[in-house]
């Protein structure tokens, strides 16, 4: 194989020097260490980005509240920019354009991206990445106690919003 297409995986040079930069990181969430298991909670996973001529990758962390962070990086179709797009969805697989859902946050049009950076800056793209998921990952842990009071909550603003009692009663 020639040297330009080994180990080509379809995205672009800039995406692929991105995910090279965060692999060689010891520690892409330092604060996430576990002294008791000697290991890194925080695991990003990553997939393959596919937007037609934007081709890169998507990152996605779970923190220990479970809101999954995604961050997709990519070579920007018209301009050769670094762009970085990070929004909230959980999912079970990787995120793609296909099944992201932003909820506003972000790529509305193709100019609408969380962050870029000018042509070849690899390293601070993927400082720039490293950075979002440490913040992710140090939110505070929200406990079982907590969690049943906020699912408490939403069910008196629904209840107080729509006259649940006459939902399923069938009309006359």
């Amino acid at each position: 194989m020639n040297l330009r297409n080994y180990m080509n995986d379809g995205s672009g040079h800039q995406a692929r020097c991105v995910l090279a930069i965060l692999q060689a990181e010891e520690a892409i969430v330092p604060d996430s260490w576990n002294k008791e298991y000697h290991k890194y909670d925080a695991e990003p996973e990553v997939g393959r980005w596919e937007n037609c001529r934007e081709q890169g990758y998507c990152i996605y962390l779970r923190n220990r509240n479970f809101d999954q962070i995604n961050i997709a990086f990519f070579e920007h179709r018209n301009t050769d920019q670094i762009c970085v797009l990070v929004w909230h969805q959980n999912t079970i697989n990787t995120p793609n354009i296909d099944s992201m859902d932003t909820k506003g946050e972000c790529y509305k049009d193709k100019w609408d991206v969380t962050k870029s950076f000018p042509y070849d800056s690899f390293r601070e793209a993927a400082e720039y990445i490293q950075e979002v998921l440490q913040d992710h990952w140090k939110v505070p842990i929200i406990t079982l106690e907590e969690r049943l009071a906020m699912r408490e909550a939403r069910k008196e603003t629904i209840s107080k919003l729509v006259d649940t009692d006459n939902i399923l009663k069938p009309k006359q």
